[in-house]
């Protein structure tokens, strides 16, 4: 694996400015910089095993075919390490990417929201009472919690239950639903902290609500994710444009190649209660089609779906703000998205931020940023990364990419 990785510095404005006047493509900006990196990169003995999938996003013009989309890969990886069979990465490679998961129950959420089933102040508890093993002594914050409270991580839920799974131990749903009640799960005050069982709890929600719509027989238990791999593949996967996309399934995931698979913790885990927030696997082309439909609204994503997606930050000047947040450094969205301000993306006295979103489990990372496309200073563009490298550092690395592609060639 990759050590001692120091991420790459923010690309200065005379690296921008010295760029050759004859370039014609994104590629020929971003695939050289990305293998320079590559290259540079200190690797351990395993680098055979390093794979790197690279997709970006840049407008058109034509409102029918509005975005061009394009990727590259590098790098390969063992597909089964019995038989030391190496091979590379391509458009059907699945790639896990973990915390990414959550802009997908952001998008539940916000398809509710838009067909006005849920309002954003409704308070949780009575979706979710016939599940709880008692109503008994709740825990005070469960009796208030609302739905935004999930949505923008001030739930009081602590940040680190049912973070992911582990060789050592994991959660069901059903555990899950039971430590709800347990008042040391909580936090005790209603600061914004980052929190997988909020999105846990939003994702399994937004599926209750949906079911509640056809039956009025709770869910079991053990039909809690099958149930939520139909229903986002129902309202998400397959109308966006992502046929291989899919929650974690060990059974459906065994007949693909995914890299390091056969030693993945997560081959061991099963991951289950903490599939709403991080237990999604995609493909490049599959990656960039969820990109585009956060950018701008198509068909399948209605552009009042867009809008919750991307209102009410969760940091705002009250009581529930993060006192770790450093001015002008960014924000929540808390639609799993993080908008940062970056100095060097846009036109002086322009607003400058992109949407990003990165994603970690063990053995795989990904990003995923986009310019934030209504600030009337740069154009719709975004990068997607996708990776078994998990000590590679992709934040640094996506910021640079979006610095390439917004001062690249004129629109």
């Amino acid at each position: 694996m990759i050590s001692d990785q120091k991420p790459p510095k923010p690309l200065q404005q005379n690296t921008l400015k010295n760029m050759p006047a004859t370039l014609t493509s994104s590629r020929e900006l971003i695939v050289p910089y990305f293998e320079s990196l590559l290259k540079t990169t200190p690797v351990g003995p395993h680098s055979s095993e390093l794979a790197y999938a690279l997709g970006w996003i840049t407008p058109n013009g034509d409102d029918s075919t509005w975005a061009i989309q394009d990727s590259a890969y590098f790098g390969s990886y063992l597909k089964d390490p019995s038989t030391n069979e190496v091979v590379r990465p391509s458009d059907s490679t699945l790639w896990e990417i973990g915390s990414c998961t959550k802009t997908f129950a952001a998008m539940s959420y916000a398809f509710h929201l838009a067909k006005g089933h849920v309002q954003r102040d409704d308070k949780v508890l009575p979706t979710i009472a016939p599940y709880l093993p008692s109503t008994d002594n709740l825990p005070a914050a469960l009796t208030t919690m609302t739905w935004d409270d999930l949505r923008t991580m001030r739930s009081q839920l602590v940040g680190n239950q049912h973070k992911g799974p582990s060789i050592e131990s994991s959660s069901s749903v059903e555990t899950f639903f039971q430590d709800l009640t347990n008042k040391s799960n909580y936090t005790g005050n209603s600061l914004f902290n980052y929190s997988n069982s909020s999105y846990a709890l939003l994702g399994f929600g937004m599926l209750i609500v949906a079911h509640s719509l056809k039956s009025s027989t709770p869910l079991s238990f053990d039909e809690f994710l099958p149930k939520l791999r139909e229903y986002w593949y129902d309202t998400l996967f397959s109308p966006i444009g992502m046929p291989d996309t899919q929650l974690f399934n060990q059974q459906k995931v065994d007949s693909y190649d995914i890299p390091h698979w056969q030693n993945s913790p997560l081959k061991k885990a099963n991951w289950p209660a903490h599939t709403p927030a991080g237990g999604l696997l995609t493909t490049m082309p599959d990656a960039l089609n969820w990109l585009t439909a956060n950018m701008k609204p198509n068909g399948a994503v209605p552009a009042n779906v867009i809008e919750n997606m991307r209102s009410h930050p969760s940091h705002t000047q009250t009581s529930k703000s993060n006192p770790r947040k450093r001015s002008g450094e960014g924000q929540y969205i808390a639609n799993g998205w993080f908008e940062k301000f970056y100095p060097s993306l846009c036109a002086p006295g322009k607003q400058n931020s992109i949407f990003i979103k990165g994603g970690s489990v063990p053995h795989f990372r990904a990003s995923f940023a986009y310019a934030k496309p209504d600030n009337g200073a740069i154009s719709q563009k975004g990068i997607v990364i996708l990776t078994n490298d998990d000590e590679l550092s992709l934040q640094p690395i996506t910021q640079n990419l979006m610095d390439l592609l917004i001062h690249e060639i004129p629109d």
